[in-house]
């Protein structure tokens, strides 16, 4: 496959989010507001094509970089910012993250055949991510659990995905309730302020997907108001975070299947931007699709 037409079908799969940027002068319910009013903007990701059309010392790097950008993809990074430089040194790929609020490098340190290990770099920060290639992460040498994957383990025989659009009825519709999951602390929210930020989309995506999951086409804006709580300069607002889910089916399909082999299931999640449910950030719908071939 020729390098244009490989790159077409890397830009075809790829979306990305607009990063809002924080203004210094605005009060963190301004910032909030300004997020929440972004959160369906959406424009196709196509950084990597310009700058290796334009860069031909990387032309003998497209495969490995088409295999990054996935991994990118895979971890939210680039649904969270903008690549907006890809270049070599010591003939190791490095990759420039633009998310709004701070820019990223992020450097490839090693490639095997069932991972790759890159370092994130942010002024003084410095992070390490591996990533394996059947979705396994470490970040700083930490296993990142995702709290979905116990519930929905993947299989070949069905599709699933999330969505801030209720696919079958109306959303008021979802009363049946089958679960709830409460945590007051969640676990290691103290250390995120100590993460670069693409270090940090990556733990509070694993760690929320209920959050950030539906807002697939949104992942930028939930990140950054989740950020904005947790580190805003000049609000209360502590290091933590806590959150309160509730599922449920719908009211006459209690069962989870709607439609044929269709399965949705609607989370509710009320995020806190400290410890034990205090300072309240928003309360969040969305809902888990899963349809068997």
């Amino acid at each position: 496959m020729k390098k244009t037409a490989l790159l077409l079908a890397l830009v075809m799969c790829i979306t990305s989010v607009e990063a809002v940027r924080a203004d210094s002068t605005q009060s963190y319910d301004d910032y909030t507001a300004c997020l929440e009013e972004n959160l369906n903007q959406k424009y196709t990701l196509d950084e990597a094509l310009e700058i290796i059309e334009n860069e031909s010392s990387l032309d003998s790097y497209v495969g490995e970089i088409f295999e990054d950008v996935d991994n990118f993809d895979s971890m939210v990074f680039t649904s969270c910012g903008d690549i907006n430089d890809i270049h070599l040194n010591n003939e190791q790929l490095i990759y420039v993250i633009d998310y709004g609020i701070v820019e990223d490098e992020i450097q490839v340190m090693s490639r095997a055949d069932e991972y790759t290990e890159y370092q994130v770099l942010e002024g003084d920060k410095v992070d390490t991510i591996v990533y394996y290639n059947n979705g396994t992460v470490y970040l700083n040498d930490e296993l990142l659990k995702n709290e979905a994957e116990d519930q929905y383990i993947h299989t070949d025989d069905y599709a699933d995905w999330w969505s801030t659009n209720c696919p079958y009825g109306n959303s008021t519709d979802y009363t049946y309730k089958i679960g709830s999951k409460n945590d007051s602390d969640v676990e290691n929210t103290k250390y995120w302020n100590n993460l670069t930020y693409t270090a940090f989309s990556l733990a509070l995506t694993k760690a929320l997907p209920y959050l950030v999951g539906g807002y697939s086409g949104a992942v930028s804006a939930i990140v950054s108001l989740v950020y904005a709580a947790l580190s805003y300069d000049d609000t209360p607002y502590t290091k933590c975070m806590s959150y309160k889910m509730v599922k449920y089916n719908h009211k006459d399909k209690t069962s989870g299947v709607v439609k044929g082999t269709l399965c949705v299931t609607k989370y509710v999640v009320t995020a806190y931007a400290a410890a034990n449910y205090q300072n309240k950030m928003g309360t969040y719908d969305s809902f888990y699709c899963k349809e068997h071939y």
